[in-house]
């Protein structure tokens, strides 16, 4: 009986490590994790001017597109997709009166789409809901 006792004693400390050292791995890269997240979010909120080839996304949250409401810079006459992903609980939009834009009004994790073929020029992109903090300039050459 004693040695039934130690055995399950053994095997339940056995289990239990396993257990630990599997929580200390995910609990590691789960800080890892949100440590790159920070890094990519700091860097973004770096960047004044997004220069595209293809296509740009545009995060509004905390009241800023992309952090710093920056320059995009567009190939002219090109078609490029411009992307809008609300990621705030409070509402925003984008509009572009002179390229003709408006996304109506996007909730949380919302998301707008469109492609932008311009001729060469600046225009003022804004939330409407904002729009003394949230704007910033398309400039397409």
């Amino acid at each position: 009986m004693l040695k039934m006792i130690i055995g399950l004693f053994l095997t339940l400390i056995i289990v239990a490590g396993t257990v630990m050292s599997i929580a200390i791995i995910y609990s590691s890269d789960g800080r890892e994790s949100e440590r790159q997240q920070q890094q990519s979010l700091e860097q973004q909120k770096d960047v004044n001017v997004l220069d595209v080839n293809s296509g740009v996304l545009i995060v509004s949250q905390d009241r800023a597109y992309n952090g710093t409401n920056p320059d995009i810079n567009f190939k002219a006459n090109i078609p490029q997709e411009l992307v809008l992903l609300n990621k705030d609980s409070t509402p925003h939009d984008i509009n572009v009166e002179s390229l003709n834009i408006d996304s109506g009004i996007l909730n949380k994790d919302e998301e707008f789409k469109t492609t932008i073929t311009a001729e060469p020029g600046v225009y003022e992109y804004y939330c409407s809901l904002h729009p003394q903090d949230m704007k910033g300039k398309i400039i397409v050459q």
